[in-house]
């Protein structure tokens, strides 16, 4: 990963991003150094993730960076936009749907329609049994049955 410029408002509101907003709320920029999530836990002992991710409009290329530690992530929360917030935005529909083909079910969005255009979505992977108590317990990955979703059961 090579180092990216990040937009920020001011140092005290801990926002930002490597992209720019089309209302130019970030007038400020500076270099930064960046890695990938693959190449930052490359090392790790870490069996299982958790991942909560809130990347302001970077979502897609952050999941691209990374595909081992994706392959042990058991939870996952991400922020999708359904407005073109960010530069190179990538639309909330596609990512769910990017997300869900690498191997997760969504638990819920907090997406409320006539709310704000940006939600957080909690999503499990389909394999989590296996994950949580090896493959050779649990042979199916977890799905809802049809007409039942995950929080009645």
């Amino acid at each position: 990963c090579r180092p990216v410029s990040v937009c920020t408002p001011s140092w005290t509101s801990g926002a930002g991003s490597q992209r720019s907003r089309p209302e130019e709320m970030y007038p400020r920029t500076g270099p930064v150094s960046c890695t990938s999530l693959d190449g930052f836990f490359s090392e790790s002992l870490y069996e299982r993730f958790a991942l909560w991710r809130g990347v302001e409009g970077a979502l897609s290329q952050v999941l691209a960076g990374a595909q081992r530690v994706l392959e042990r992530t058991l939870f996952l929360r991400a922020e999708v936009e359904r407005k073109a917030f960010w530069e190179g935005h990538v639309p909330a529909e596609q990512v769910k749907a990017d997300i869900e083909r690498m191997g997760f079910s969504s638990l819920g969005d907090t997406f409320i329609p006539a709310g704000y255009d940006q939600s957080d979505v909690l999503y499990v992977r389909t394999n989590v049994l296996d994950l949580l108590h090896g493959a050779s317990r649990v042979a199916t990955p977890l799905r809802p049955q049809s007409g039942m979703s995950l929080g009645n059961q």
